[in-house]
C-alpha cells in the first residue's frame, strides 16, 4: 500500500518535469545562432495565376418537378447527387423541436431493405459516402460515388 502512495506522486513529477524541459529549451537556453530557427521577415511571394473556367451546368426539370444539374468536372468518373429539401429547424413548431434533426438521423439508419451497415457498406465499395444535414431553413441528403468500368467495358 505505501510503495501504491509513493508511485503516483512520483509519476506525476515525472510527468511535469518532462513537459517542462522543451518548453524551457525554446524560451532561449539555447545559445543564440546556434540551431536557432530563422523566420522569415517576408512572406513567399505568390505564384504565377493559372487559368480556371467554371464548366456550365446542363439544367433540366424532371416530371416530378425536381430540377437537375449536371456538370462534367475533370477525367475521373464520380457522381455526386444532393437533393435539398426546403425545410429544417426554422418550420418546427413548439411541440416538435428537434424532430427534423432526428428524422435526418433515422434517415441514415437503414430501410426494411437494407440496415445502415449495409448501405454504408455498398456506398463504400463504390468509393463513395452518404450524408445528411440539417439546418435551419433546409434539409441535405447527398451521396457520392466513384463509378467503376463494367466487366464488359473492361474485357
Amino acid at each position: 500500500m505505501t510503495g501504491n502512495r509513493l508511485l503516483l506522486p512520483a509519476l506525476l513529477c515525472l510527468v511535469l518535469s518532462s513537459g517542462a524541459m522543451p518548453l524551457a529549451q525554446t524560451r532561449g537556453n539555447t545559445p543564440a545562432g546556434k540551431d536557432a530557427p530563422v523566420f522569415p521577415s517576408e512572406p513567399p511571394r505568390p505564384g504565377i495565376p493559372r487559368d480556371f473556367a467554371v464548366p456550365s451546368p446542363h439544367r433540366f426539370t424532371l416530371d416530378n418537378g425536381l430540377q437537375v444539374a449536371l456538370v462534367k468536372w475533370g477525367t475521373m468518373p464520380k457522381v455526386r447527387v444532393t437533393l435539398s429539401i426546403r425545410t429544417g429547424n426554422a418550420f418546427e413548431a413548439a411541440d416538435e423541436v428537434w424532430l427534423s434533426d432526428l428524422t435526418g438521423d433515422l434517415l441514415l439508419e437503414g430501410t426494411s431493405l437494407r440496415s445502415a451497415a449495409e448501405i454504408s457498406g455498398q456506398a463504400a465499395r463504390m468509393g463513395g459516402s452518404l450524408d445528411v444535414s440539417v439546418g435551419g431553413d433546409a434539409t441535405t441528403i447527398a451521396g457520392k460515388i466513384r463509378p467503376f468500368p463494367s466487366r464488359s467495358s473492361r474485357d
